[in-house]
């Protein structure tokens, strides 16, 4: 998969067949894979290329005053699209200049001028131009103008409840992680570089990595939770602490802190992801490190007996 971040240049789809699916794909959930699988496959069938086009910031960033969080970087997004195999993977800018694009000069000036479209794939709630006027039904007007196909997908349901991105991050932010994952289609993660920390959990028995987590990734509400660890491609048993750490500090900053259970190793530095499965118990003050201690042994004992078949998660 090719990946393309910013304006493509002129020509670079002039002289192909290009199949193209919109969307800001924020999760890449089962309903967006419905999309793109069926582009892949329709593209594949007649020689084409597969495109997705996704704006880049998501508009939520420029257009709202209270900005809602992601369930997916731009990193983790473009390798779960990569792995349902299309060609190429645009991250077009979003500016408010781009926001101000009336409907119909979207479509001609950047969809139909840069990408070339034989055919175009949508959800139904798709929307484009400024105000998000243009509609998925409009862009089959205009497709009929500009003599390119438009395919509009109905939404894909969980109990009758349409799956979006907006839906998956309300389960998310109350915690809600199998509710999550139905919508996914995998166990929701988040993934970061190892930073230095204070190192008091080495120095209590339970060495932890500190996790930098980009500040516009949505995460689960505090507490300490089970999943599954990804480091260099191979998997572990890891426990999460997301919190303040009130038991050694009065900051109110949230972090991010894991235990790999059975690992020996320097992670500094290194990227990895941790896979949510189930959350153990809510972040808790403690009278002293001994009892936080103790409480850490448990929540392990818990982990590894939920989780005592290494799983593979979707994300490496």
């Amino acid at each position: 998969m090719k990946i393309i971040t910013g304006i493509p240049s002129a020509g670079s789809f002039l002289h192909t067949v290009n199949y193209i699916a919109l969307g800001n794909f924020d999760g890449v959930h089962r309903g967006h894979k419905k999309i793109i699988n069926t582009m892949v496959k329709d593209a594949k069938n007649s020689r084409a290329k597969s495109i997705v086009v996704t704006f880049n910031p998501h508009p939520g960033k420029i257009l709202s005053n209270k900005y809602t969080k992601l369930i997916t970087t731009n990193h983790a997004k473009a390798k779960l699209i990569s792995a349902l195999n299309i060609d190429v993977l645009v991250f077009f800018p979003f500016n408010k200049k781009i926001a101000e694009i009336q409907s119909d000069e979207f479509i001609k000036n950047i969809l139909v001028k840069i990408f070339n479209p034989s055919c175009v794939y949508v959800g139904y709630n798709y929307t484009f131009g400024s105000g998000g006027i243009g509609t998925a039904e409009l862009l089959k007007n205009y497709g009929q103008k500009y003599n390119f196909d438009v395919k509009i997908f109905s939404p894909v349901c969980l109990n009758s409840q349409p799956i979006s991105s907006t839906l998956i991050r309300k389960f998310i932010a109350v915690g809600e992680i199998y509710k999550a994952k139905e919508c996914l289609g995998y166990w929701p993660f988040i993934h970061g570089k190892v930073v230095v920390g204070d190192r008091l959990g080495r120095k209590i028995g339970f060495p932890t990595a500190n996790l930098h987590i980009q500040d516009d990734i949505l995460l689960p509400p505090n507490g300490v939770y089970a999943g599954m660890v990804s480091i260099d491609n191979k998997k572990y048993i890891g426990v999460a602490n997301i919190g303040v750490r009130p038991t050694v500090t009065d900051e109110n900053n949230v972090r991010v802190e894991i235990h790999v259970v059975n690992f020996d190793g320097n992670l500094y530095g290194k990227s990895i992801c941790f896979s949510f499965r189930n959350k153990i118990r809510d972040e808790k003050k403690f009278k002293n490190l001994e009892e936080l201690k103790e409480q850490i042994k448990k929540d392990i004992e818990v982990a590894t007996t939920k989780l005592s078949k290494l799983e593979t998660i979707f994300y490496n």
